[in-house]
C-alpha cells in the first residue's frame, strides 16, 4: 500500500488552515457583536450632540447663560465640532462593521470549500496507520521525517501570511503618510496665504484619502496581530485620525479653526510615522525568518529523497 506524500501533506496543511478559519469565524462573530454595541452607543452620543446644537440655535431663555459665560457663537462652534467628531467616530465604526461582516462571509465560504477535507484526512490516516503497522522501522523513520517537513511547511506558511499582512500595512501607512503630508502642505498654504475654498477643498481631499488608508491599515493590523500570535509574537497598534475636523473649514470661519485642523494633521502624521517605525522591523524580521525556514525546509526535503534512494538501493 503506497501513500502519496505530497497529497498527505496537502491534507494536513488544509486541516491546519480549516482550524484557523474556524477560530477566525468565532473571533469575527464576537467582533461583530461588540462593534454593533459600540455603534448603538455612538449613535446615542451623536443624537445628544445634535440635540445640543439645536438647543443652542434656539432663542430659549434657558440657554441665555451662554451669552454670559462665553459668546454664543463660540459655544455653537464648539458644539458643532463635537457633532462632527462624533459623526466621524460613528462613520469609522460602521466602516469597521462592514469590514467584519465581509470578512466573516469570506471566511464562511472558505470553510465550506474545505468541508470535505476532514473526511479525506481521516481516510488517509486510517490507511497510513495500517501501512505503519505492517512495515519495519524504515516506515517509522519516514513518518518522522514527514512530520518534520510538515511542521516546517506550516511554519513557513504562517510566516509568509504574517509577512504579507505586514507588507500590506506598511504600504497603506506609507500612502496615508503621503496623503497627510500633502494635506499639511495645503493647510499651511491655506493658513498663511489665505488659499480660499480651492486649497481647503484639496486639503480635505487628502485628509479623506489618509483616513481611508488608515482605516484599511487598522483592519489589516487586526489580521496581522492574529498571524503574529500564531508565531508567538505580538504587536499592539491602532491608528485613529477620525478626529480630524474634515469639514471644519466649511462650517466655521476664523484662523483658530485652521490652526486646530493643522495641529490634528500634524498629530496624525506623527502617529502614522510612528506606526511605520514599529511595523518596519517586524517585516524585516519576518523576511529573515521566512528565508531561513525555506532553506531548512528544502534541506529536509532533499534529506528525505536521499534517504529513500539509499533504502531502495540497499534493497
Amino acid at each position: 500500500m503506497n501513500l502519496d506524500f505530497e497529497h498527505f501533506r496537502f491534507l494536513r496543511e488544509a486541516m491546519h488552515e480549516l482550524q484557523k478559519l474556524k477560530n477566525k469565524e468565532e473571533q469575527l462573530i464576537s467582533q461583530i457583536s461588540e462593534q454593533e454595541k459600540r455603534i448603538l452607543k455612538l449613535e446615542v452620543e451623536l443624537d445628544m450632540e445634535n440635540e445640543d446644537v439645536e438647543k443652542l440655535t434656539s432663542m430659549s431663555l434657558k440657554y441665555l447663560f451662554y451669552t454670559i459665560l462665553r459668546s454664543k457663537e463660540e459655544q455653537l462652534n464648539k458644539e458643532r465640532r463635537e457633532v462632527l467628531e462624533a459623526t466621524l467616530r460613528l462613520q469609522e465604526a460602521k466602516f469597521a462593521l462592514d469590514d467584519y461582516k465581509s470578512e466573516l462571509s469570506n471566511t464562511k465560504d472558505k470553510i465550506i470549500e474545505l468541508s470535505m477535507i476532514p473526511d479525506q484526512y481521516d481516510e488517509l490516516m486510517r490507511r497510513k496507520e495500517i501501512l505503519l503497522k505492517s512495515h519495519s522501522a524504515s516506515a517509522l523513520k519516514l513518518e518522522e521525517m514527514d512530520n518534520e517537513i510538515f511542521n516546517l511547511s506550516i511554519l513557513l506558511k504562517d510566516i509568509n501570511e504574517a509577512l504579507q499582512e505586514g507588507k500590506g500595512i506598511h504600504s497603506l501607512l506609507t500612502d496615508a503618510s503621503k496623503s497627510l503630508e500633502k494635506a499639511e502642505d495645503w493647510g499651511n498654504w491655506d493658513l498663511w496665504f489665505n488659499g480660499g475654498m480651492f486649497s481647503t477643498y484639496i486639503k480635505h481631499g487628502h485628509i479623506d484619502d489618509a483616513r481611508s488608508f488608515t482605516h484599511s491599515a487598522n483592519r489589516q493590523m487586526e489580521r496581522f496581530q492574529k498571524e503574529l500570535a500564531d508565531l508567538k509574537q505580538s504587536v499592539d497598534l491602532q491608528i485613529d485620525i477620525s478626529g480630524i475636523l474634515t469639514m471644519a473649514d466649511y462650517l466655521f470661519d476664523g484662523l483658530i479653526v485652521d490652526w486646530i485642523v493643522q495641529g490634528k494633521i500634524e498629530n496624525a502624521q506623527n502617529n502614522t510615522l510612528q506606526a511605520l517605525r514599529k511595523v518596519e522591523p517586524i517585516v524585516t524580521q519576518l523576511e529573515r525568518e521566512a528565508h531561513t525556514t525555506e532553506l531548512q525546509l528544502e534541506s529536509l526535503k532533499q534529506k528525505r529523497i536521499s534517504w529513500i534512494e539509499q533504502i531502495e538501493y540497499e534493497r
